[in-house]
């Protein structure tokens, strides 16, 4: 499989094998800043980083862009930010920020959830928190960061408000699949076993035909569900590579 980049203003386009993604993230993001690509783009490019096990790769092609959304836009300028006014201030693009926001807080939990040293795991937590409330900011029900921000704090171990915010979640998606996978680690852990079983059933009716990585992942969730952090980490593994699913490039 590969990513296609748009070629600015051609109808040609800068194919990227997915399996030779350059050791130097860099590469990338010349490429992308050349083509202005647009923001889902940069971050399937990181996502792709991720799973293969590169985050630093996945934080160099982020990072940039958090950045920018910090800094003003220019007096003259409409935007909210340098952000919005290099890729444009439409919904679209506050979506895609939304995307890479959470996926940056997915990342630093996923990393927190595998800490022995509880000081570098709750830095690991407050991370996450930092960039789920910088979503939240711009969209406050954005379901994505409802269920991101559920997951972390059923990794923190607060099944009341993690419930809360799941429950909250499914009146904007009631088939969220990561949402599903959060509820039943909450009723596993809860010692509701039997919901978790029930819940878990219900991700494959959802999604019958997901890829064949998601699938073993799944599978390996319910075989180890005994082991508390495993099922929370991969449920926001799960959503960092899903916020890039609707948005494929690949052919």
């Amino acid at each position: 499989m590969s990513i296609l980049i748009p070629v600015q203003g051609s109808e040609e386009v800068v194919e990227v094998q997915i399996d030779e993604l350059p050791d130097d993230a860099n590469d990338v993001v010349d490429i992308l800043q050349a083509e202005m690509a647009p923001l889902d783009l940069w971050l399937r490019f990181a996502v792709e980083y991720y799973k293969q096990g590169r985050t630093e790769h996945f934080k160099m092609l982020l990072d940039p862009l958090v950045d920018l959304e910090q800094q003003p836009a220019s007096a003259d300028s409409e935007a909210d930010n340098l952000l919005f006014e290099q890729f444009g201030n439409g919904r679209e693009v506050k979506d895609h920020f939304i995307s890479i926001l959470n996926s940056i807080a997915a990342c630093h939990m996923a990393q927190a959830t595998r800490e022995r040293d509880k000081s570098k795991r709750k830095a690991g937590f407050d991370q996450a928190k930092k960039y789920y409330d910088s979503a939240q900011k711009l969209d406050v029900l954005n379901g994505g960061t409802i269920v991101g921000d559920a997951v972390l704090q059923l990794a923190k171990g607060d099944l009341t408000r993690a419930m809360k915010q799941l429950d909250a979640a499914a009146d904007y998606n009631a088939g969220c699949v990561p949402a599903l996978l959060a509820k039943a680690c909450a009723k596993f852990q809860g010692g509701f076993f039997q919901d978790a079983l029930r819940l878990y059933r219900e991700v494959f009716v959802t999604n019958p035909d997901p890829p064949p990585a998601t699938v073993s992942g799944w599978h390996s969730a319910v075989r180890v569900s005994a082991r508390i952090c495993w099922p929370v980490r991969l449920s926001s593994e799960l959503w960092l590579c899903k916020e890039t699913t609707s948005r494929r490039s690949l052919v």
